[in-house]
C-alpha cells in the first residue's frame, strides 16, 4: 500500500486529491474508493491515508483509500475563487481568491478537466509556489462558464460524454457549446 496526505477533498462533489510527495503528481480520489466504517465517505485536508494506485477513466487514481492518521495539513490547501480573466489563446489567466488575497496565476495545464475557464467562473484549486510566485494547480471548475450557464429553470440540454455509475459522476457536452460540464449523481433527477 502507498501512503499520502489528503491535499483537499470536496465532500459535496465527492472527490479530491492526495499528495504523494514533492516529485510526484497528486492523485485523484473519489468518495466511492474510501474504505470506512462511517456511512459518510469523507476525507479531510491533512489526513494521512494509505491506498492502492489504480487506473481510472482519466488516468491514475487512488483505490481502497483508508485513513491511517489525522495531522495538521503541511501541504498547500484547497482554495475557492473566481476567474478574474482567462485568455484561451494564450493558455493562462488569473483567479481572485475568495479570501481577498492577490490574484493568482493559472496556466491551462493546471485545469483538471483539460478545458478552459472563463471570467466570472467559480473554481477550486491548490496554491503552489511557481517560478514567478503563487500559482494555481489542480484547478477544478465548479460551474459552467458564466457565458454558457443555464438557469435552473432553463432545462439545458447536452450529451453525456462519459459517466461512471460506480463512481457516481461524469461529464456532459452542452448543446449550447463550451467546455464539458461535470455532473454528480446527486444532481441527476
Amino acid at each position: 500500500m502507498t501512503e499520502g496526505t489528503v491535499r483537499w477533498f470536496d465532500a459535496d462533489r465527492g472527490f479530491g486529491f492526495i499528495a504523494l510527495g514533492q516529485e510526484a503528481e497528486d492523485l485523484y480520489v473519489h468518495a466511492s474508493e474510501i474504505v470506512s466504517d462511517d456511512a459518510m465517505k469523507l476525507l479531510r485536508e491533512g489526513q494521512v491515508v494509505e491506498f492502492e494506485v489504480g487506473e481510472g477513466d482519466r488516468g491514475p487514481q487512488a483505490r481502497r483509500v483508508r485513513v491511517i492518521a489525522d495531522r495538521a495539513a503541511d501541504t498547500p490547501l484547497g482554495v475557492l475563487g473566481t476567474v478574474a480573466w482567462y485568455e484561451p489563446a494564450k493558455g493562462y489567466g488569473f483567479i481572485t481568491p475568495d479570501d481577498g488575497g492577490a490574484e493568482i496565476f493559472v496556466h491551462s495545464s493546471a485545469i483538471v478537466t483539460g478545458g478552459v475557464v472563463s471570467e466570472g467562473q467559480r473554481v477550486a484549486f491548490l496554491v503552489v509556489d511557481g517560478e514567478k510566485g503563487a500559482q494555481a494547480e489542480h484547478l477544478l471548475p465548479l460551474e459552467a462558464p458564466a457565458a454558457h450557464q443555464a438557469l435552473a429553470s432553463d432545462g439545458a440540454d447536452g450529451t453525456v460524454s462519459w459517466y461512471d455509475g460506480d463512481k457516481g459522476f461524469g461529464f456532459i457536452i452542452p448543446d449550447s457549446g463550451g467546455p464539458d460540464v461535470f455532473v454528480h449523481v446527486r444532481a441527476l433527477a
